[in-house]
């Protein structure tokens, strides 16, 4: 099927059916849904976002879901939303991804039927396994990129840097390359979360961007806001290729130099204790502090409107971050390393600045300097809030219905 141009030019259908096509997303993600239908995830695809194209789609979504008997805090601002079914895919690790392929290919075989289009957001195992059945079964699919299959994954980081592990790691880009290769021919439309990923990989610009925001704060703010702190922000896994440590160490240089200096950690994840002594082997404990894991998103929110930038030194393997979103919604300038599709959102001078490496030293400088000038900070954060609102959930969701209503005529058109 040949819509790719179609899409590129921007051409609007009128969806001719009342009916809801049926849609299948495979993702290798977990779900807390409860006994009344209502969900949410901790991962990338996100309720909102789900919510937004079940306006418009009859979606399934394959995952890995856990049954929640009794509603916590997380459910907070949940509603029921009927339309999300859902079809548990066994759980897996490294240690029995051989045992458990089959089992995950066979319950993606019985329920991958009667769908109008599948999802594969990729490099996840379980769209890996579906892409042979939409091809036996003449189901049109959509690959979506969400990070670069060049980049490093946690997966890989799991593997370790020596010699085997580096060696497993190129292997595994190399066959995951090939594959995506192989996969674009056959897909009816290929897009990823960023339009510079679409672009490498596929020659498209269109992207739809994994996010939850539904409205953009009204208010943009000056840095140092409270007048006695200047806050830095993490928000991600504290896992090693995110490199946390590296902003750590960041913080120590300019400790002497920065007034008011207050650093918050957002998330969780293995490398918790080994930055907590990191902290306090640098002494830094009444400037540092780690939150864990906010599930709220209200309190998350509020966090962002409390900070004056987010820093996010990852090395590889990232597509188009949420968190960074959420924070240029929120007027924070964002200094991030310069991989994936992050230059897509951080202008080097405009929204934020991109790190051509994560280094302590350039992340040092440039949050002194966004310390003490009030104005330059001002300047960014009006920027990043104006560029973040092309990032709601309706303006994905708006293409997404986009490239589905043009694979469907087309798929009609050669019936």
């Amino acid at each position: 099927m040949n819509v790719r141009n179609k899409i590129s030019g921007k051409i609007a259908l009128r969806r001719t059916s009342i009916k809801k096509p049926r849609i299948a997303i495979i993702v290798d993600q977990v779900y807390f849904v409860d006994d009344n239908g209502n969900y949410f995830t901790r991962a990338n695809l996100r309720r909102e976002l789900l919510d937004g194209f079940s306006r418009y789609f009859d979606v399934t979504v394959f995952g890995r879901v856990r049954k929640i008997k009794k509603a916590n805090s997380e459910f907070s601002g949940v509603i029921n939303s009927p339309t999300i079914k859902f079809i548990n895919l066994p759980n897996w690790e490294l240690k029995n991804l051989i045992i458990k392929i089959p089992q995950i290919f066979y319950k993606i075989f019985v329920h991958l039927r009667g769908f109008d289009i599948v999802i594969l957001r990729m490099m996840y195992l379980s769209a890996i396994l579906a892409f042979p059945l939409c091809v036996i079964r003449r189901i049109p699919f959509i690959i979506q990129l969400i990070g670069d299959p060049e980049g490093i994954s946690e997966l890989q980081t799991k593997l370790g840097s020596g010699r085997l592990g580096s060696i497993v790691s190129r292997f595994i880009r190399k066959t995951g390359l090939i594959l995506l290769k192989t996969m674009t021919s056959r897909a009816a439309y290929c897009t990823a979360v960023s339009s510079m990923l679409a672009q490498k990989y596929f020659e498209n610009e269109i992207a739809i961007s994994d996010t939850r925001l539904e409205k953009i704060p009204s208010e943009t703010k000056r840095c140092r806001h409270n007048n006695e702190k200047f806050t830095v922000l993490y928000v991600g896994r504290l896992v090693q290729m995110k490199n946390p440590n590296i902003l750590i160490e960041a913080i120590s240089l300019i400790t002497d130099r920065v007034k008011g200096l207050d650093v918050v950690f957002v998330g969780e994840g293995p490398l918790h204790n080994t930055l907590e002594n990191q902290v306090k082997a640098l002494n830094l404990q009444a400037i540092i502090k780690f939150t864990g894991f906010i599930s709220e998103p209200a309190m998350l929110y509020q966090i962002y409107s409390d900070a004056d930038v987010l820093v996010l030194p990852s090395s590889q393997g990232e597509g188009l971050p949420l968190v960074i979103i959420e924070a240029m919604a929120h007027g924070l300038p964002v200094v991030a390393t310069d991989v994936g599709g992050i230059r897509e959102i951080v202008l080097h001078g405009q929204t934020g600045y991109l790190l051509s490496k994560p280094d302590p030293i350039e992340i040092a400088y440039y949050l002194e300097m966004l310390a003490k000038d009030g104005e330059l900070c001002f300047k960014l954060s009006k920027s990043a809030k104006e560029l973040a609102k092309n990032y709601t959930v309706d303006a994905q969701v708006k293409k997404m219905q986009q490239i589905v209503d043009l694979i469907l005529e087309e798929r009609s058109s050669t019936r």
